[in-house]
């Protein structure tokens, strides 16, 4: 048997592995879990976890702190945003207890180990569930929010742990979308997403409706502030004509370039500007609608 001592014990699995597998097929799939892993072992080699074993849909570390391992289980949610099928994120979860565990022949067992595995697989897309005792160990040192769940009835055990789950300090995951500097290095990605999220009905149908409100007009000036990959700008840009003007104002050079490209691609003239829209330069008066 090997040495006994306190530790932090994390799991992640991959929400919906099953599907995406039916869905993707072998080759592509593992492709996925690859980039997956990429992101979730930078984070751990950030935070000083240790890997003991790839479970298939996830991993299994321990840690010798437990704040690292929350800090770490935060960091692993936002990285994991930047593996993405057919437009949306691949989902993860994550279970963390912490308390007395045993190493023997490179892996680790007790009762931490198992709190950590049951509260994973509790967990819901995007969630990382920790018990009482590491939010109680951890408090406000760690770069989390603990949001009580209350008490969970675990398999294997008699009575129910308290059960908190961790958000960023701001309450929410940080956006690749919002991290403008690093939109060149996601850039296949973001323009994924949002090709996705144009697609859906839902959305189709909202911005049809916004149009109708706009009722743009041969020779209009209209300015579409986060114009993204353009694909609103374009359809304003071709009701309102040559005689008109579609501004697209954007933050991200990345997403401007895009626009640019998709707007040469469709033939339609367009004025792109690289700025934020709180602060778009325009003077007052030049456009018809915004």
């Amino acid at each position: 048997m090997g040495r006994t001592g306190t530790m932090t014990v994390l799991f992640s699995d991959i929400v919906g592995s099953t599907v995406l597998l039916a869905r993707l097929g072998e080759r592509d799939w593992d492709d996925v879990r690859r980039q997956h892993f990429s992101v979730l072992r930078e984070a751990l080699a950030e935070h000083e976890g240790a890997e003991v074993k790839n479970t298939g849909d996830g991993l299994m570390a321990v840690f010798g702190s437990v704040i690292k391992a929350v800090d770490c289980a935060i960091a692993m949610q936002q990285q994991a945003l930047q593996v993405v099928v057919g437009g949306s994120p691949v989902g993860l979860r994550i279970g963390i207890a912490t308390g007395e565990a045993t190493q023997d022949q490179g892996d680790w067992f007790g009762t931490p180990v198992v709190e950590a595995a049951r509260l994973c697989a509790l967990a819901g897309t995007n969630e990382s569930w920790a018990t009482g005792l590491v939010q109680v160990l951890a408090g406000s040192q760690a770069n989390a929010r603990f949001v009580s769940i209350g008490p969970q009835s675990l398999k294997g055990f008699d009575q129910p742990v308290e059960v908190f789950n961790l958000e960023s300090p701001a309450g929410s995951r940080a956006s690749m979308f919002a991290q403008v500097d690093q939109h060149e290095q996601h850039r296949d990605r973001l323009v994924a997403m949002l090709d996705h999220w144009e697609s859906l009905p839902s959305l189709q149908k909202m911005r049809a409706e916004v149009i109708a409100e706009l009722a743009p007009l041969l020779g209009d000036v209209i300015c579409d502030i986060g114009c993204g990959t353009g694909s609103e700008l374009i359809r304003i840009a071709r009701i309102i004509g040559p005689e008109g003007n579609a501004i697209g104002v954007d933050p991200s050079t990345t997403m401007i370039e895009e626009t640019r490209h998709r707007a040469q691609r469709e033939d339609v003239a367009v004025e792109l500007l690289a700025r934020d829209g709180r602060d778009t330069g325009l003077p007052a008066g030049r456009c018809d609608a915004v």
